[in-house]
């Protein structure tokens, strides 16, 4: 039991960072595709160039949503072993129990 527990639990935190990996992916690929743009509006990016940027954006946004709910499946699979879990992470951006944050 305490083998599966600390499983999950490692689980949990590296689905979290996993998470936290994917909202920061996405920031850079949002400041990316702002600065596409303003390079293809003065005419040095080409429509193709554009093209790719928006496309890595939407990859990057997909991407959270697939780490966000790797998150939420690590919780429940914890909990289903531990039952409810007080202190821990209960949304996006809240601390790990044990962890500073």
């Amino acid at each position: 039991m305490e083998e599966e527990v600390r499983s999950r639990l490692i689980a949990l935190q590296t689905s979290y960072q996993g998470y936290q990996i994917a909202l920061r992916s996405r920031e850079i690929a949002q400041e990316r595709l702002r600065l596409a743009r303003e390079q293809f509006r003065l005419g040095s990016r080409t429509f193709n160039e554009l093209q790719r940027d928006i496309d890595d954006a939407a990859a990057a946004e997909r991407e959270v949503i697939t780490q966000l709910s790797g998150f939420v499946e690590a919780r429940a699979n914890l909990e289903e072993t531990v039952g409810p879990l007080e202190g821990a992470p209960t949304a996006p951006g809240s601390p790990l129990p044990g962890r500073e944050g």
